[in-house]
């Protein structure tokens, strides 16, 4: 993410995302959605706060399951980002988890996965499906445990402080 807050592109935001490793902090000030690197925005709350009113964090991938090289703990990865959210001096209202909760989309992970987010301290939390959650053939597990807001379907729409989120699915179907 450029130093310069101003300099204010989706090109930039997906950096922030791509950079992002614990999230994205995404604030809204006079209309205008600017994105900052969770880690960033823990350590330099000034800067945060200067950017505007925090709207919502965006998490992705954790896939909850896997151990591997890449990240031998993910579960500690997933920790550390709630502990990041949980100690921002104001707290964003919104989370959305923008898929891949798993790795395998098996019920346990699913169930450590819910026993995780547990510990946000933030008001409302919304999910879509990655690939990674959606390898049973029937997506049972995601679905017994975040498709309520979807009627099950995956994608859906919702409103939060005036803005109109669409949660868009491209691993059904």
């Amino acid at each position: 993410m450029p130093s310069d807050p101003s300099r204010l592109s989706r090109r930039n935001a997906l950096k922030c995302m791509a950079y992002g490793g614990a999230g994205t902090l995404f604030v809204l000030s006079g209309g205008v959605l600017t994105p900052m690197n969770l880690a960033m925005a823990a350590e330099e709350s000034y800067r945060a706060a200067k950017l505007g009113k925090p709207l919502f964090v965006q998490i992705s991938d954790t896939h909850i399951g896997f151990n591997k090289e890449a990240n031998p703990d993910v579960n500690g990865t997933l920790n550390q980002t709630i502990d990041l959210v949980n100690g921002m001096p104001q707290q964003p209202a919104l989370i959305i988890h923008t898929g891949d909760i798993t790795h395998l989309s098996k019920a346990a992970e699913f169930d450590t996965a819910q026993q995780l987010f547990s510990r946000l301290r933030s008001a409302e939390m919304h999910t879509v499906p990655g690939e990674h959650d959606t390898t049973d053939a029937t997506v049972t597990e995601y679905f017994n445990r975040f498709g309520k807001p979807s009627d099950n379907k995956g994608y859906y729409s919702f409103d939060h402080a005036g803005v109109h989120f669409v949660g868009l699915i491209n691993v059904l179907q």
